[in-house]
C-alpha cells in the first residue's frame, strides 16, 4: 500500500484537487500592480462615466496611463473608489459631503483603514450576489 493511501498521508502532487490550481491563479492574480477601467467598474459596479467623473470630482484619484493612452489603476485607487461609492451610494453623501468625510478621515489618519474595509465590504457584497446567482441556478424553485 502507497503513502497516499494510508489515513493522514498527503496525496500525491497529481491528486490534489483543480481547486487548488484556481487559488493559486487567484493569489497571482491580486498581485497585479494594474487594472483597466472596465476591471475596475465591474469590481466595483459603477460605469466607467462615473468613475471618470469622480476622477475629476476628487484630487487624490488620479490614475496614470499605459502606452496606449488608456487608464490604469493601482490597489490604493481601487481602495478609495470603494470608499467614494460607499459615501455616495450606501451612506448617500453628496460628491461634496464625500470630499469632505475623506478629508476628515485623512486628518484622523483613518483614510487608508476605511478604504480597505469599504473595498472589502464591496468583494463581500460581490460574492454573495455571485453565490444568490448561483442558488438560483441550481435550483431555480427555491425563491
Amino acid at each position: 500500500m502507497s503513502d497516499a493511501a494510508t489515513p493522514g498521508a498527503t496525496p500525491p502532487e497529481s491528486a490534489k484537487p483543480k481547486r487548488l490550481e484556481g487559488l493559486g491563479r487567484l493569489r497571482r492574480a491580486r498581485r497585479r500592480a494594474f487594472y483597466s477601467i472596465g476591471e475596475v467598474c465591474s469590481m466595483v459596479g459603477v460605469k466607467p462615466h462615473v468613475l471618470r467623473y469622480w476622477e475629476s470630482q476628487f484630487d487624490e484619484l488620479s490614475p496614470s496611463k499605459n502606452r496606449s493612452g488608456n487608464r490604469v489603476y493601482q490597489t490604493e485607487e481601487i481602495e478609495l473608489i470603494a470608499l467614494i461609492h460607499r459615501l455616495v451610494h450606501d451612506e448617500r453623501y453628496t460628491v461634496e459631503g464625500a470630499k469632505k468625510r475623506i478629508a476628515e478621515l485623512k486628518e484622523e489618519g483613518a483614510a487608508g483603514a476605511e478604504s480597505s474595509n469599504a473595498l472589502k465590504r464591496v468583494f463581500l457584497r460581490t460574492l454573495q450576489d455571485e453565490l444568490a446567482e448561483l442558488h438560483d441556478l441550481l435550483d431555480p424553485n427555491s425563491r
